[in-house]
């Protein structure tokens, strides 16, 4: 796994009091890409949390621990 500076969003929200309306706005579609990322390799994490939601040097979120996660998993909707 490569070095991640920025540590993780649990970090983040600690050290913040509040996250302003815009900030807010970006995490939010940071994680749904990231999650939507993962979906379309086939992989549910299983254990998203902002502990497991790492910050890259340019303020981008990235997905980490996919100790639960299951691969190849058909998404059937009936």
């Amino acid at each position: 796994m490569d070095y991640i500076p920025g540590g993780d969003l649990m970090g983040l929200l600690t050290r913040k009091e509040k996250l302003s309306e815009e900030q807010a706005k970006f995490y939010v579609i940071e994680m749904v890409c990231c999650i939507e990322e993962a979906h379309k390799l086939n992989c549910i994490h299983r254990d998203l949390k902002p502990d497991n939601i790492l910050i890259n040097q340019d303020g981008r979120l990235v997905l980490a621990d996919f100790g639960l996660a299951k691969l190849n998993v058909l998404f059937n909707i009936n």
